[in-house]
């Protein structure tokens, strides 16, 4: 009889359970509160945090592009992250995102925008980073940040080229190799693709000099996995009923060095 009833309860609790799963928006399925199964793979290579900056707020503002923005939030967060590109006809750097004509002034002005900048923390995402311009925006930089007296390890640069980013760091600015999530997400890929992955993140950190490794938090099962030693730089942007639950997680990781959130404000851009 007991075992009769134990039967009649489980088939009444998986229909309960499948749609209470069902019910979770979509992308749920692929947070990082989820377990994922990846293959076994040799790495070696390790970001270079010997001499990282300790950074004394992890919680960063993402998407300042705005100097309305920026100046409104600068007393509400210790760190900022800037969309920018290199301007190689005036030879400087503008704020930037996408083709946008709202969104297109010298960086510099935004700087002189902020009070008790030396203060601040800047996350600089480096959009159109090359060969040609990366030498030329580099001796911009460290002009700029002496103008304003800022700590180089205060500016983050953040590129998808991690071997000018060497260049970068050897300068003292702290270089963030930026993996992103639209090229890869691991909890779509086959155990082939993430293998492959890997070996090629593996291969090129191994050749280069980067402090931290930048990207969505759905690449932090990823990169624990294949880079343990490493530390890291990540944005989880969603607010949904998991939000706190995710933050707990990766913000409780000593290796997750920042955090960049969305909120919205006058001059989002």
């Amino acid at each position: 009889m007991k075992k009769k009833i134990a039967g009649i309860v489980v088939i009444l609790i998986i229909p309960v359970i499948l749609f209470v799963f069902f019910l979770l928006p979509s992308d749920w399925k692929e947070k990082i509160l989820f377990p994922i199964n990846m293959p076994e793979v040799a790495t070696t290579a390790v970001t270079n945090h010997s001499k990282n900056q300790i950074f004394s707020e992890k919680i960063w503002l993402h998407c300042v592009n705005s100097i309305e923005r920026a100046k409104l939030m600068a007393e509400k967060y210790k760190g900022f992250e800037i969309d920018i590109i290199w301007d190689t006809d005036r030879n400087q750097f503008y704020v930037s995102h996408d083709p946008d004509p709202e969104i297109y002034f010298p960086l510099c002005q935004m700087f002189d925008s902020i009070k008790n900048i030396q203060e601040h923390y800047f996350w600089l995402d480096f959009k159109n980073h090359n060969d040609e311009n990366s030498v030329l925006a580099l001796d911009y930089l460290l002009q700029l940040a002496g103008k304003h007296k800022i700590n180089h390890k205060n500016i983050i640069i953040e590129s998808m080229n991690p071997y000018l980013l060497s260049d970068y760091t050897t300068a003292g600015f702290t270089t963030g190799f930026n993996l992103p999530i639209w090229d890869f997400n691991p909890y779509v890929a086959s155990d082939k693709e993430i293998a492959e992955y890997a070996k090629q993140i593996d291969t090129m950190l191994s050749k280069c000099n980067v402090n931290y490794l930048s990207s969505d938090y759905l690449m932090y099962r990823f990169i624990k996995k294949y880079f343990p030693d490493s530390q890291m730089l990540l944005w989880h942007l969603k607010e949904n009923r998991y939000t706190t639950c995710v933050r707990k997680v990766i913000c409780g990781d000593d290796n997750v060095k920042v955090v960049l959130i969305k909120e919205y404000s006058e001059g989002y851009r």
